[in-house]
């Protein structure tokens, strides 16, 4: 993941941090094959749901060239770029939308952190100030 340039284009650390996975969850794929462990439990019900529709999409085409051949695939492959890129609009409309409702001071972190170290057997304790 590439950090951002500069960070005095950020008013404060958590900026950058939300700035960061706005990118990670935007560019994640949206098959199958290829979920990502990163989703956060508020988008993967539409992840599953887009995942699904793709699946569905993939099939289409695939009987699409079976059945009639690359004529056919080749009429079909349009519609279905179209449709991914409405599929994709919709996933970043939705990690808009979830990074936007993110509360300003939270730690995007720190539940991978405590699991880690609960993984580790470190004990630890948590103080806010």
């Amino acid at each position: 993941m590439n950090e951002p340039k500069s960070s005095s284009t950020s008013t404060n650390s958590g900026d950058v941090t939300k700035r960061a996975l706005r990118r990670q969850l935007r560019e994640v794929s949206l098959r199958y094959t290829e979920k990502s462990s990163d989703i956060p439990a508020e988008l993967d019900e539409l992840w599953e749901e887009i995942a699904d529709e793709i699946d569905r999409l993939d099939d289409w085409l695939s009987e699409a060239g079976s059945i009639g051949g690359m004529h056919l695939y080749r009429g079909a492959a349009p519609a279905a770029d179209m449709y991914m890129r409405c599929v994709r609009k919709r996933w970043h409309a939705a990690v808009d939308a979830y990074i936007e409702n993110l509360p300003a001071d939270i730690c995007l972190s720190c539940s991978r952190t405590h699991a880690a170290l609960n993984a580790a057997g470190i004990e630890y304790e948590v103080i806010s100030a």
